[in-house]
């Protein structure tokens, strides 16, 4: 059955146009988000073997990353940032050039919605718990609050625009 990742490069505009062109070409388009001068490109549950010649698709993807890599360009719009989340936790994997570096952290930073750390919590059996900390991006969202003997599991709420 094989081992499948979802997977997400959020990319400028030249390195979106070198990747859709390598994606039609293999038939292996992904769903696609615009969100001003960037593209979020999402594979899910899709089985993402880099070196393997089983998988031309995802070697033809992985070449166009490498080739970004090679680039010389500060502009943003060659900028990208790859996100692999594997089945297993460890198998995550982040990659990312260094064109217009600046550009994509900012707008990488501003959709993140929730950043996991690990603290030194400990919960009622003994055992050390980890803190969500929680990024509102929209004033009007109800903020989370302890609900005694209620609050094991949470519910994340999104705003869209």
């Amino acid at each position: 059955m094989g081992y499948c990742s979802d997977v997400t490069i959020i990319r400028g505009k030249k390195a979106y146009e070198l990747l859709h062109e390598v994606c039609t070409q293999h038939n292996f388009m992904p769903e696609i988000e615009q969100d001003g001068e960037f593209y979020a490109l999402q594979w899910e549950w899709v089985k993402w073997y880099e070196e393997d010649a089983c998988f031309p698709e995802v070697q033809a993807v992985t070449e166009v990353l490498r080739q970004l890599d090679d680039t010389d360009a500060e502009d943003a719009a060659y900028a990208y940032k790859q996100f692999v989340f594997g089945e297993d936790w460890e198998d995550s994997q982040i990659r990312n050039n260094s064109a217009g570096a600046r550009e994509l952290c900012d707008y990488c930073m501003e959709r993140s919605v929730v950043g996991f750390k690990h603290s030194e919590d400990v919960c009622s059996e003994g055992e050390a718990m980890e803190t969500i900390r929680i990024q509102y991006l929209d004033d009007t969202i109800e903020r989370l609050r302890y609900i005694d003997g209620k609050s094991d599991w949470i519910d994340l709420r999104a705003a869209q625009e």
